[in-house]
């Protein structure tokens, strides 16, 4: 149980207020621009291909990081009679968590952006 509220708490702290919406709305804005602009302002994509219907071209763009939770240990034991030390420790957290985005946008054969979509854990703006 600890493990997942250290996790949780973790999460809430690295995204702020960054939410999914404000991610969705921030791609939606771009339906109807010109791809230069969004290669202006995002750069270029990692990669793109063909649409299905053999005309669009999709672009793709990725982000992504591990971090590691912060871990903590927990002793419990006594001082012998003898003055040495007898218990054990207990340690929780330190899971790596790989958060990671990847966002298309589908550009018609005029470069115009016609749609977006995302996938991922770490998919969010302010």
């Amino acid at each position: 149980m600890q493990k997942i509220i250290s996790i949780g708490l973790f999460l809430l702290l690295v995204s702020g207020c960054a939410t999914q919406a404000n991610y969705e709305r921030r791609l939606g804005a771009w339906t109807g621009q010109n791809v230069n602009e969004l290669f202006s302002r995002w750069g270029y994509p990692a990669s793109s291909f063909k649409a299905p219907n053999g005309e669009d071209t999709i672009y793709v763009y990725t982000s992504g990081t591990t971090v590691t939770t912060p871990s903590q240990t927990s002793y419990s034991g006594q001082v012998t009679p003898w003055g040495t030390y007898s218990g054990s420790g207990v340690t929780w957290g330190g899971q790596q968590i790989n958060l990671w985005c990847k966002t298309y946008f589908v550009v018609d054969k005029n470069g115009m952006i016609t749609t977006s979509s995302y996938e991922g854990n770490a998919c969010v703006s302010h």
